[in-house]
């Protein structure tokens, strides 16, 4: 995780990922709270890549972390 004084960094693993695009409520469960509106619609639609959505199911853990951002409220 990195953190500012206004926002925080999280890294999503591959399940998350995946659970983001196959099952949004799972996404939700594994991650803490759900997606931001819209994000599941972006990562299903033509936009992202076949090859991307493969390597979620393919690569090595290690290879499959993004980063999502949490804007600080406190």
């Amino acid at each position: 995780m990195i953190e500012t004084g206004h926002l925080r960094l999280v890294e999503n693993t591959g399940a998350q990922l995946l659970a983001l695009i196959e099952n949004p409520d799972e996404y939700a469960k594994l991650a803490g709270f759900p997606a931001a509106a819209g994000l599941h619609e972006f990562f299903i639609s033509d936009d992202v890549s076949q090859w991307f959505l493969d390597s979620l199911r393919t690569l090595p853990e290690s290879l499959k972390r993004r980063w999502r951002t949490h804007l600080k409220t406190t």
